[in-house]
């Protein structure tokens, strides 16, 4: 909460230059950084989320138990996907996104509408669907620390944990968006399209982003081809495989 509460200040009111914390905050403690410590320590983001600190403190002042929610829960891995191939975009893709008044936009409207939907959905949003926990939760499935069901601490091997994983709907988009969004980043080096991108008459965003999309996409068709064509091999239905797969897909 006290990082938080600095880089919101230096948000807010630092000056806009590259002495500014906040852009390296989010594009390389919270981006990069957070996954390498999930990888080796686990989901640390459920522990370190602000949102789920400021909900709880919500809930806690209005005196209202902390499993409290309007509605049920249902959209699994959807929002995470959604919101990480936004920030992905955001990362990759948007002009000016290391200036004040983007990064102002883009945090400040994350942590509303991340609030307004942990209220009317509760905590069972903050497991699944916001994109930081899902990001966190998803690489900390790879680390070499894990629970058994009694509580106890064990080690493990790194592919264990996604292995374990729970199918639950969005996943596969998920994970396509988490490799997609790695395999542009690589792909947009490339002099070829940076030189195509450059020279066309349309808006170099509209083609980056279009790019962005369909890598992800490509990814996603990919398993699902292979787990159609393993449904069929194997004779039982095709409803679910591919989401089953999914979790192959993080350790790449």
């Amino acid at each position: 909460l006290a990082l938080t509460a600095w880089t919101l200040l230096a948000l807010l009111g630092g000056k806009d230059d590259a002495n500014n914390p906040v852009p390296y905050v989010v594009y390389v403690w919270l981006w990069v950084g957070l996954a390498l410590l999930s990888m080796v320590f686990g989901p640390i983001w459920r522990v370190l989320n602000p949102i789920r600190w400021l909900h709880r403190g919500i809930l806690a002042a209005s005196r209202v138990s902390a499993d409290v929610s309007l509605t049920r829960y249902r959209a699994g891995y959807w929002p995470a996907a959604l919101g990480l191939f936004a920030f992905t975009w955001l990362e990759l893709i948007a002009p000016d996104n290391d200036t004040l008044p983007v990064l102002r936009v883009a945090i400040l409207g994350f942590i509303l509408i991340s609030l307004v939907l942990a209220l009317v959905f509760g905590r069972d949003y903050l497991d699944t669907g916001d994109p930081f926990e899902a990001w966190s939760g998803l690489f900390g499935t790879l680390s070499p620390l894990g629970r058994r069901e009694d509580r106890r601490w064990v080690l493990r091997t790194p592919l264990h944990g996604p292995n374990q994983l729970a199918s639950r709907p969005g996943l596969l988009a998920t994970a396509s968006v988490m490799l997609g969004g790695t395999a542009y980043d690589g792909f947009s080096g490339e002099t070829w399209w940076y030189t195509f991108v450059q020279s066309s008459a349309a808006p170099a965003r509209l083609w980056e982003t279009a790019a962005l999309l369909t890598i992800c996409l490509v990814v996603a068709g990919s398993l699902y081809a292979a787990a159609a064509l393993s449904a069929s091999l194997a004779h039982v239905p095709l409803r679910g495989v591919a989401t089953r797969f999914a979790p192959s897909l993080l350790p790449i």
